[in-house]
């Protein structure tokens, strides 16, 4: 986490409207298990490639690593 831009952090807790508008269309995407709907969302998000990346991508590298031994 200590990879996100602290300009990203910053401007999510200066918008915490926008970001609950966000947070109910990603809850409404997941609910209706539209997984298109997921992605998009994420690809739009500033940070979603970074996130991605480092949250999924790294972390199953590293979980691979480990599981083999």
């Amino acid at each position: 986490m200590d990879k996100i831009p602290d300009s990203y952090v910053l401007s999510y807790f200066q918008n915490l409207d926008e970001q609950k508008e966000e947070l109910d269309k990603l809850l409404d995407c997941y609910r209706s298990a539209d997984l298109q709907c997921l992605w998009k969302m994420m690809q739009e998000e500033e940070s979603g490639s970074l996130l991605n990346e480092e949250l999924i991508r790294v972390r199953n590298y590293r979980m691979t690593e480990r599981i083999i031994p």
